[in-house]
């Protein structure tokens, strides 16, 4: 989910995640109050610094800021992969996914048909599903790549 506001994706970093707040805190170096006020939406002013997103971002394990800031400067990023497996299973991995992908681009293409004067009929979350499909794509070849280069290397 791409948070409307830096506040709504920082309360989802620090509330929202598997790691309790007042311990999320301890792990970053910062008191409870400090990261409680951050994330506050009612309140607009805050001391939070831009170089505590990172460690945040590690401890809680959200990526609520990272995406917001992504978005809003038109970005996306993905989880750098870690090469498991030979090539050829690699290989026949983004083959399925490629294959998907097609199926995706299909469906893309018929629901971005102009519909009139209105334009298409694309809606929000069909866009972030095509946005992820997309993302799991660009993983899956750079997968192949990494194997392939490493399979050279040998």
């Amino acid at each position: 989910m791409i948070h409307e506001t830096f506040k709504s994706a920082l309360h989802a970093n620090v509330f929202d995640t598997a790691v309790p707040a007042k311990q999320l805190a301890d792990k970053v170096g910062k008191s409870y109050t400090y990261l409680a006020n951050a994330a506050n939406p009612e309140q607009f002013e805050s001391h939070f610094q831009a170089k505590d997103i990172i460690p945040l971002t590690l401890a809680s394990g959200s990526f609520a800021l990272l995406d917001f800031i992504e978005h809003s400067v038109g970005r996306v990023s993905f989880q750098i992969p870690h090469i498991c497996g030979e090539v050829s299973a690699v290989a026949a991995e983004l083959s399925l996914v490629t294959s998907e992908f097609s199926d995706l681009l299909h469906e893309v293409s018929e629901a971005i048909k102009p519909q009139g004067e209105n334009g298409s009929s694309i809606s929000r979350r069909e866009c972030r599903r095509i946005e992820q499909e997309c993302d799991h794509l660009i993983t899956e070849l750079c997968r192949l790549r990494a194997a392939v280069r490493e399979e050279a290397d040998r």
